[in-house]
């Protein structure tokens, strides 16, 4: 068993071994983000990019949400 656990293989993002001193210095918080997730790299868009993305979204949802009623229309649904 103990072969195991000190043969135990590095994860990228999931699970790692941290030297004592790592943890030390983060005040022995075990916190699995503070050690094995990667942190969040914000992608910058200009509000153009922003606003025309959202403007996709809402009409797709707005097709969905029309496919839907008819199909509830179609069953006899109360819309």
């Amino acid at each position: 068993m103990e072969d195991r656990w000190l043969s135990a293989s590095e994860i990228e993002g999931v699970a790692r071994w941290g030297p004592l001193s790592e943890i030390e210095e983060n005040d022995f918080n075990l916190n699995i983000a503070r050690y094995v997730q990667k942190p969040f790299e914000e992608g910058t868009a200009t509000v153009e990019e922003v606003l025309k993305d959202f403007q996709n979204k809402l009409a797709a949802l707005e097709q969905a949400e029309e496919e839907l009623e008819a199909l509830l229309i179609k069953e006899d649904f109360e819309v």
